[in-house]
């Protein structure tokens, strides 16, 4: 039970993964409104935080990342959106193949100041571990691809992005 109205998400174009941006995120926030659906429709109506408040933001911040992401795909970019990765529901918001190498970015949608000092993210004063999952992800992509295609070198970047403001 969805409260809110949302601009329909375009299907990838000509993606291996066939998913849309957000959509692991989009299929748990709807699993947690179907699940109590009058907590949600009060939590909506008071801005109280809930799960279900955390994975649609979730899933905001990657659909609007995702739809900027889509515009590299005239300029000879291969985007990919919520990657699945090994057997426990892990996944990659997106994967981003273009000339100058790979790049796997994470969308986080947070609330509070954002400062970075050198490697540590810290949100409203808490440090996170973006920068570590990231390193992680990077390097399990890069294992994959070096495997797959018997190179012995590719560049493989992450990146997090902290989508802010409303959608448009």
């Amino acid at each position: 039970m969805s409260f809110r109205k949302r601009e329909p998400q375009p299907k990838p174009v000509a993606t291996r993964t066939e998913r849309r941006p957000g959509q692991s995120a989009r299929e748990k926030q709807q699993e947690l409104a179907d699940a109590a659906p009058v907590k949600t429709f009060f939590a909506l109506l008071f801005d109280i935080n809930t799960d279900e408040q955390s994975w649609r933001l979730g899933a905001d911040g990657e659909e609007r990342v995702g739809a900027l992401l889509e515009q590299l795909r005239p300029h000879g970019w291969h985007v990919e959106h919520d990657v699945r990765v090994g057997s426990r529901g892990a996944n990659l918001d997106h994967l981003v193949i273009g000339p100058p190498g790979v790049f796997v970015l994470n969308t986080k949608a947070v609330h509070g100041e954002v400062v970075v000092d050198g490697d540590d993210v810290l949100v409203g004063g808490r440090r996170r571990g973006y920068v570590e999952k990231l390193e992680e992800e990077a390097q399990r992509v890069r294992a994959c691809l070096l495997a797959a295609t018997q190179r012995r070198k590719l560049w493989v970047q992450g990146c997090s992005s902290l989508p802010t403001g409303s959608p448009s």
